[in-house]
């Protein structure tokens, strides 16, 4: 996927979507559901656009950003038990 057209992606729900290398520029994914989604190697994804999340269980996400996203929001994290996995 080269380039996401829509940036106003707000509550879509993407299970098994495949967003790898992907340009996420300014997407704005509030309270959108990336289960099992591929997020390795996207551009420009933030932790700010990732904290807008509704879920994201057993998605895949780059290390730079799935540690800073699980210390921020460690309680999350262990209250409902996801799984994320690295890339």
């Amino acid at each position: 996927m080269d380039m996401v057209e829509r940036k106003n992606l707000r509550g879509a729900d993407f299970q098994e979507a495949d967003f790898q290398e992907a340009d996420l520029n300014e997407i704005d994914f509030h309270k959108a559901k990336l289960e099992e989604v591929n997020l390795c190697k996207a551009k420009n994804l933030s932790l700010d656009q990732l904290s807008r999340v509704k879920t994201f269980r057993n998605a895949k996400l780059d290390e730079e950003l799935l540690i800073p996203l699980q210390k921020k929001y460690l309680l999350f994290f262990n209250t409902y038990n996801f799984i994320l996995s690295i890339c």
